[in-house]
């Protein structure tokens, strides 16, 4: 076999799996409290993402978006058992975006974390904390996860 032939012949392609990336926000109507499925999604070997779904709809969302009607927005985070990695915890970043501590409403359910939010414009960014078995307990805050508030 020629070297020509033998780059040829590694330079074959093969096929990769093709990761939409997750960039929609999952828009949510104040006034009730509202539950909300929390991950953490593998992209590849550095990157990773966090995402947000309703329970019963396997579309991923990268950020959330409110809009705003004089009540607060009430949460509750449910640490997705589909997540590629174990959440930790979530943590505020903006001041007055609240959380509350870890809580398992059954012996055998994922982690939930409850959060309110004021009826004020803006952006409320937090913090995923999860466990990456390549790079440690990482505390994720390059991804920027956010709710978006604006006027109704």
């Amino acid at each position: 076999m020629t070297d020509r032939a033998r780059l040829i012949s590694t330079a074959t392609p093969t096929s990769q799996p093709v990761i939409a990336p997750i960039e929609t926000p999952l828009v949510v109507t104040g006034g009730v409290p509202v539950t909300v499925l929390v991950g953490v999604a593998k992209i590849d070997d550095t990157q990773r993402h966090v995402y947000f779904r309703l329970p019963g709809d396997d579309t991923r969302h990268g950020s959330i978006l409110w809009k705003c009607g004089g009540y607060a927005l009430m949460v509750t985070f449910v640490f997705d058992d589909q997540s590629d990695f174990k959440l930790k915890e979530l943590l505020p970043v903006t001041p007055a975006f609240w959380f509350s501590d870890k809580f398992t409403p059954t012996t055998d359910g994922p982690l939930h974390q409850g959060c309110c939010l004021q009826s004020l414009p803006g952006s409320y960014h937090f913090d995923v904390v999860y466990d990456d078995v390549l790079l440690g307990n990482v505390r994720l805050s390059t991804i920027d996860p956010q709710i978006v508030v604006t006027p109704q």
